[in-house]
């Protein structure tokens, strides 16, 4: 069984916790809730209707490195799968330097990888990194979208092969 909604998520900002129009939060969860896959820890953040989750680091964007984001995404066992787009984002400052939008693939969580090429966005350089959650296409509030186990990693610039990042 899920545990209680939360809409205040420490380290994270939520937007969109305006009754219809959407929420975003964390939620006690189990592997239970995610059919196949294993929850990472207690909680999964979640966002339904019109809604994201965002962080801003500590650390600033270096052009002269690449970066990789990776987020376990899925709608969880009691939605209809297919309905609802996930978006994943990462800032340097006030410039979008990596985005995907898709739809999970089963009812469980499973990793979306975002790879960002630093020297593309050299104008960014310093910009505080900011990662956002949400959703993509809302549908309403009874699809709701679960999102665990974040990781960034900075690389060397061009350690990632096309194979790798597909």
């Amino acid at each position: 069984a899920l545990g209680s909604f939360n809409h205040s998520v420490t380290g994270w900002t939520s937007s969109g916790n305006l009754g219809s129009a959407g929420q975003a939060g964390v939620i006690g969860a189990s592997s239970a809730n995610y059919v196949g896959n294993t929850v990472s820890g207690a909680n999964v953040g979640f966002a339904s209707g019109i809604a994201t989750l965002s962080q801003t680091l500590s650390e600033t964007f270096d052009s002269s490195k690449d970066y990789q984001l990776i987020v376990a995404v899925g709608d969880r066992d009691e939605s209809t799968p297919g309905l609802s787009q996930y978006r994943i984002r990462l800032f340097a400052g006030a410039t979008l330097i990596g985005e995907t939008i898709g739809t999970p693939v089963s009812t469980g969580l499973n990793d979306v990888q975002l790879y960002v090429d630093g020297a593309t966005f050299s104008a960014a350089q310093n910009g505080a990194l900011r990662i956002e959650l949400g959703t993509a296409s809302p549908d309403g509030l009874s699809q709701q979208l679960g999102f665990d186990n974040v990781r960034l990693r900075v690389l060397e610039a061009n350690t990632l092969s096309l194979a790798e990042n597909s």
